[in-house]
């Protein structure tokens, strides 16, 4: 088993914002609505944001 962890390679990750609770269609977001999680970086969604600051900036809204 020490073997396997010592073999294992370091994932890259990267930063995209989250959902921290759900959210209601259409409702304004708010940073108490969001988090900054790591993801790793050869999955990221197409269209994710990296900072919180990034959505509130732009004033956007929940959509799914």
């Amino acid at each position: 088993m020490r073997s396997l962890e010592a073999n294992k390679k370091p994932l890259s990750t990267s930063t995209i914002v989250v959902a921290s609770k759900p959210l209601r269609f259409g409702n304004e977001l708010t940073a108490a609505q969001l988090q900054e999680v790591e993801w790793p970086a050869k999955s990221l969604p197409v269209g994710a944001f990296a900072k919180i600051s990034d959505i509130l900036n732009g004033g956007k809204r929940a959509s799914c």
